[in-house]
């Protein structure tokens, strides 16, 4: 079956002349991941947030979306700072909640 795949993949690829598709073992769909700051959530999310892709956080108001990305921030940031290559992160704040200080105390 998986030479079979790899032939179609192949001929898709020749037929739109672009390497546009792949399997799911292709090495370019892993990415590096970072703890969530729960050995849970890590646990659900096979190892953590996959870095360089966009993380979504939705939900009804209240259950703790803005509370896991400032925890994301802080472990993204304390990941990458012990690697010796501090990164950027982005909050996009739809609803108007960021609590610079409680971000700082959580360290992000």
């Amino acid at each position: 079956m998986g030479n079979r795949a790899q032939e179609i993949v192949n001929e898709v690829n020749d037929l739109i002349k672009e390497d546009a598709l792949g399997l799911a073992s292709d090495p370019r769909f892993f990415h590096e991941k970072v703890s969530t700051g729960s050995w849970i959530l890590d646990d659900m999310l096979q190892g953590g947030y996959r870095m360089g892709r966009f993380n979504q956080f939705y939900g009804p108001e209240g259950v703790g979306k803005t509370l896991l990305v400032y925890y994301a921030i802080a472990e993204h940031q304390r990941y990458y700072e012990a690697k010796g290559e501090p990164k950027l992160s982005a909050f996009v704040d739809a609803e108007g909640s960021f609590d610079p200080e409680f971000a700082a105390a959580l360290g992000s």
